[in-house]
């Protein structure tokens, strides 16, 4: 068990260099109790494991000299346990204070009405449809294989042969050696009921008279009537196994018609419930409901939304329909290309405006707590954008943001005062609640950009392929000195437009130089969205 921790730490550590997916499970005493999603992958059979963190209240953070504890837990579906195999202490500023790995794993019963139950539910749902179709359509295709004449004689082919050999003798049909040997099957899934029915289906096969009308299935499928004259091939909507009369060599072999049966009936159990009335809790039907619907989009869908478009992307390349920038798949159809992206045509806070006639009001500073990170870049068919592994976070209006990932546009998507600018970088953030922010980072051409100039160093040679990069990138010393900005409400700036994101456009543009312009320009020439109507939406910026 415990030459097993080095590898899932280590699978664990890799998975934290992409943008974690922070939710929150439960409020224990103060203390805030998240898990993050992106971690979540499957451990030994039946195991999970998942980072989750715990953000103590204020006065526990005194006491206890640290502001937050991530652990890395591995979970026991099946047992109704847990036990925990890293633990990570932090700053408030997010900063490691210290990591220790834990040498002798001690397993935790899950108590009923805990945070650490409500933990287990979120980790240990059930696989959704599609998983267990794709572990049906695997176990299938490897009975199949397994199972080839060519490899192996099958139980009926030896019935068939003894049988013939016994009628020539004039003894009775499945009086055999066959039948006088145990039934032994190296399968640990298939039940000795399931054995005892295969074994009857196959003298019935041979042609014993006593079996020729008896399924060859599981119990379940006991009282359908067998029907010879039908070919055995497994559907999902079979009702009952039948006896194959093809000839033997076109036909699959039996026990695999039924194993096949068996885990697609498995896959009609485990179909989900239609959705009546609102859901609860972060699940599959929800998202979709809202995806579907988006005039009743919540702030959590709506990060699903930003997750899985393109250029506002977490990492993936998301959708079949493509978009563009021009052409008949550009701004002006992205509504009519999905309905889910009406919006784009009919939301009256889109996003970029032309950002003028601002309220000057002293606005509270935005602080940056930025530190030198480990990134990715990708060309995602839109844009270069850049990953960056998880403790990089603002806060503004009185919320915290983490930084996701960042991209660029050119030329710059907003205008002040009816200016463009050579390019811009989007900083998107999110908040726990699925809330996202953006910092925009308007550039003009000047003096070269180191940073900008790490992310090309890292350019992919094919898009959709993520680069690792080598070493940190320092978001920081991206921002201008001055941290002056306008604020106001939006939204995505491609599809599918999602609305009530904050957007935070710092006043002073900083330095790129033009073979940096250049560069990107080789990949995309033009990626902007036009300017949207600012359709009365107040608009502040700092004194």
């Amino acid at each position: 068990m415990r030459r097993t921790i080095p590898l899932l730490v280590a699978a664990a550590a890799a998975l934290q260099v992409h943008a974690a997916d922070w939710q929150n499970v439960a409020t224990d005493k103060g203390a805030r109790i998240d898990i993050d999603r992106a971690s979540l992958l499957p451990s030994d059979p039946g195991k999970k494991i998942v980072w989750m963190r715990l953000v103590m209240a204020p006065e526990d953070a005194t006491r206890e000299g640290y502001h937050t504890l991530k652990a890395l837990n591995r979970y026991d579906c099946r047992a109704n346990r847990y036990a925990t195999i890293k633990r990570v202490y932090l700053r408030e500023d997010m900063t490691v204070m210290r990591e220790e790995r834990v040498e002798s794993e001690r397993e935790n019963a899950v108590q009923t009405g805990t945070a650490d139950a409500k933990l287990f539910r979120e980790v240990c749902q059930p696989p959704t449809t599609g998983e267990l179709k794709k572990v049906a359509l695997q176990a299938a295709d490897a009975a199949q294989k397994a199972a080839k004449p060519a490899e192996k004689e099958t139980r009926a082919e030896k019935a068939e042969a003894h049988g013939a050999a016994d009628a020539k003798k004039g003894a009775e049909p499945g009086k055999d050696a066959e039948a006088k040997k145990p039934l032994v099957d190296i399968r640990p899934s298939i039940r000795h009921a399931d054995l005892k029915a295969e074994a009857e289906a196959n003298k019935a096969e041979a042609g014993d008279p006593k079996h020729a009308a008896k399924p060859a299935s599981a119990k379940a499928d006991s009282q359908a009537p067998a029907k010879p004259e039908k070919p055995a091939v497994a559907h999902a909507e079979s009702k009952a196994p039948v006896v194959d009369s093809r000839p033997h060599a076109e036909k699959m072999p039996l026990r695999v018609a039924n194993e096949r049966k068996a885990v697609l009936a498995e896959l009609e159990r485990a179909r989900p419930a239609p959705v009546h009335g609102p859901a609860s809790g972060p699940t599959a039907a929800k998202l979709q409901l809202a995806m579907a619907n988006p005039a009743h989009t919540t702030p959590a869908t709506a990060a699903v939304q930003a997750r899985d478009s393109h250029a506002d992307t977490h990492t993936g390349t998301g959708h079949d329909v493509h978009w563009t920038y021009d052409g008949e798949t550009g701004p002006d159809n992205w509504a009519k290309l999905k309905p889910e992206w009406k919006t784009c045509g009919t939301g009256d806070r889109q996003s970029p405006i032309d950002i003028r006639d601002g309220v000057r009001v002293d606005q509270e500073p935005v602080r940056f707590y930025y530190k030198p990170s480990g990134f990715r870049v990708i060309d995602n068919g839109h844009t270069v954008q850049v990953n960056v592994s998880s403790g990089n976070r603002i806060v503004a209006m009185g919320r915290e943001f983490e930084l996701v990932q960042f991209h660029f546009h050119r030329p710059s998507e907003e205008r002040v005062n009816g200016k463009l600018y050579d390019m811009v970088a989007h900083l998107v953030h999110k908040d726990r609640e699925g809330r996202l922010a953006v910092v925009a980072l308007l550039m003009n051409k000047g003096a070269g950009n180191p940073n900008v100039q790490a992310v090309w160093n890292h350019l992919p040679l094919e898009r959709n392929v993520e680069y690792p990069a080598s070493a940190a990138l320092d978001v920081e010393a991206m921002m201008p000195e001055d941290r002056a900005y306008f604020s106001y409400m939006g939204s995505l700036t491609t599809p599918p437009c999602t609305e009530g994101v904050l957007w935070i456009v710092m006043r002073n543009p900083v330095d790129v130089s033009a073979e940096q312009i250049a560069a990107f320009a080789r990949l995309y020439p033009s990626n902007a969205r036009p300017i949207q109507q600012v359709a009365g939406r107040l608009i502040k910026e700092s004194r």
